[in-house]
């Protein structure tokens, strides 16, 4: 692999751990059970892969899951299950086993990429959050793919 790609690949891990560190800093659940529930159905999901039809990657509906959070909880209830979701898919149910590396890029990707649609939600347009919840989820689904396809394409170039 390219010096380059390695440093973009620590460089998405590190901005990653940074949002997930921060976002573990100002954690306080008001319902423990109920984001553990939300837990274990994020995981649970992110198992399950779709495969377009065309295309040899597979889809997890773990983002689902991301977006709920974005619109109902914490960023950092939030970031917990997408990254635990992520752990889960990358180790099971796979063709083959994922490195350290992969999984530590996998939770960097979904932590920025989580990170930025829950900021565009619930920051750039939180005033759209109470009357027009569909449309803020649609523009938040849109950029988290974005990002996240950016980001995975960063190491695929």
């Amino acid at each position: 692999m390219k010096k380059a790609a390695k440093t973009y690949i620590g460089s998405v891990i590190a901005a990653g751990g940074l949002v997930l560190a921060v976002s573990l800093a100002n954690w306080s659940s008001p319902d423990p059970r109920a984001w553990a529930i939300y837990l274990v159905l994020a995981v649970l999901a992110s198992v399950v892969k779709l495969r377009l039809p065309g295309m040899d990657g597979t889809y997890s509906l773990g983002f689902l899951f991301v977006l709920y959070g974005v619109a109902h909880l914490g960023l950092c209830e939030t970031l917990l299950a997408g990254c635990a979701g992520v752990v889960a898919g990358s180790l099971v149910n796979t063709k083959k086993g994922s490195s350290l590396v992969q999984v530590l890029f996998n939770i960097g990707n979904v932590a920025i990429s989580a990170g930025t649609c829950f900021w565009l939600a619930r920051v750039w347009l939180a005033p759209g959050m109470t009357r027009y919840l569909p449309a803020v989820i649609a523009v938040a689904a849109c950029a988290y793919f974005l990002v996240n396809t950016v980001l995975v394409s960063g190491v695929l170039s």
